[in-house]
């Protein structure tokens, strides 16, 4: 049902949505970091410890004591992972 009301509501304001390009990429990595944390806060809280999380091409890992980053330009596109 949410679908339904969601599709009207975009139908109906089409007409004064605009999208911004150079917003569009840093606003959906800010929303999956932001879901990401989530889980890992959720994590946390049940006492499982945190291995790393990823948005898009960027990744923070836990490797031993320390925590690592990393881009692959390849995986610019393919969402989160916590």
């Amino acid at each position: 049902m949410s679908w339904v009301i969601g599709g009207a509501l975009g139908v109906a304001l089409w007409q004064w949505i605009t999208i911004d390009v150079w917003w569009w990429l840093p606003v959906l990595y800010l929303s999956i970091a932001f879901h990401e944390m989530g889980h890992l806060v959720a994590g946390w809280l049940m006492g499982m410890p945190s291995g790393g999380m990823m948005v898009g091409g960027i990744s923070v890992f836990k490797s031993g004591e320390r925590w690592v980053w990393r881009f692959q330009f390849r995986n610019i596109l393919s969402g989160g992972l916590a």
